[in-house]
């Protein structure tokens, strides 16, 4: 998986092995029979989704680049709906609520899936460790030729003076990945430079103990190597 992340693969796919002979070829069969012969199983569910969490917290190390980057045309929607499972995974037992608000479905932009899929992994992750109770939101909507995703929560919240600082930070921070410290998850910093990537922005308002509001704008079709022609 590492090795799949660092030449230049966007999304990966974990499953639990079974068979399909109607649609396994011979590769596919080799590697089922691989899987199998090892324990894997769906229970208890919850460990296994946070194992898969951490795989995905340690090989999302790839150096933010715009030089080869995928752009395609995706449902956002459709994309992030895994998130959601994930992030009700993180909170674990606090009671927390979890929830995806959409404004339109499909919302179909033209973009890097993968980046938006980390940007969004990266804000949902931090809300759910700083939420104790209450409820994470991750909202999606149109404004004007942007796209709005927006994340919130109930959590503890910032004073007026952190913003400030964390804001500087933001800015003044390149995103790239620190010896010693993992990539995926490291805070609004990388998160601001993979927003960059894609050529939209990023905004933080919050309130101490009462909660925080991140939210990032994206355009709806961006990317060096595409045309107009090509996003329409």
């Amino acid at each position: 998986m590492v090795a799949m992340t660092e030449s230049g693969c966007d999304i990966i796919e974990v499953g639990v092995p079974y068979s399909d002979p109607g649609m396994d070829g011979p590769v596919i069969a080799t590697a089922t029979e691989a899987a199998a012969s090892t324990p894997a199983t769906l229970h208890p569910a919850r460990k296994d989704l946070r194992f898969t969490h951490q795989i995905f917290r340690e090989f999302s190390n790839a150096n933010l680049d715009s030089s080869g980057v995928f752009w395609e045309h995706f449902d956002v929607v459709d994309l992030l709906q895994v998130l959601m499972i994930s992030t009700r995974v993180l909170v674990g037992t606090k009671p927390v609520k979890v929830e995806l608000v959409a404004g339109q479905r499909p919302l179909t932009i033209c973009s890097n899936g993968g980046t938006v899929l980390q940007i969004a992994s990266n804000l949902l992750e931090n809300a759910a460790r700083h939420t104790d109770h209450g409820r994470i939101t991750l909202i999606l909507g149109i404004q004007q030729d942007h796209m709005t995703l927006m994340v919130t929560d109930t959590g503890k919240g910032m004073r007026e003076a952190d913003v400030k600082r964390i804001t500087s930070r933001m800015n003044d921070c390149d995103g790239r990945r620190r010896p010693g410290r993992p990539a995926f998850g490291t805070g609004l910093s990388r998160t601001r430079s993979l927003v960059k990537l894609l050529g939209g922005d990023i905004s933080l308002a919050s309130r101490w103990n009462e909660g925080t509001i991140v939210e990032v704008r994206l355009p709806f079709c961006h990317g060096r190597e595409l045309t107009a022609a090509s996003c329409a």
